[in-house]
């Protein structure tokens, strides 16, 4: 590639030896050789996320239904 783009031999080695050293320090810090959660663990954590987030906004959406709830009441009465 460097040789087309540049027309030098010299320069396709400076960009494949660039493109290598990139990937390598890529693969380095992903480090895909560590295994990571199974489907369960990962449908596990999923789950609490989930719970966790029901606890946290329950007063929240308890009360947006009842306002929402009452506004639609309002709405009806004052058409008729």
């Amino acid at each position: 590639m460097g040789y087309a783009a540049f027309g030098s031999l010299r320069e396709g080695y400076i960009v494949a030896a660039s493109y290598i050293m990139t990937t390598t320090v890529e693969i380095a810090i992903m480090r895909p050789w560590l295994p990571g959660d199974t489907q369960a663990q990962h449908d596990e954590k999923w789950q609490q996320t989930k719970d966790m987030t029901r606890e946290t906004f329950e007063d929240d959406i308890r009360e947006i239904k009842r306002r929402t709830t009452q506004n639609v009441r309002d709405k009806h009465y004052r058409r008729k």
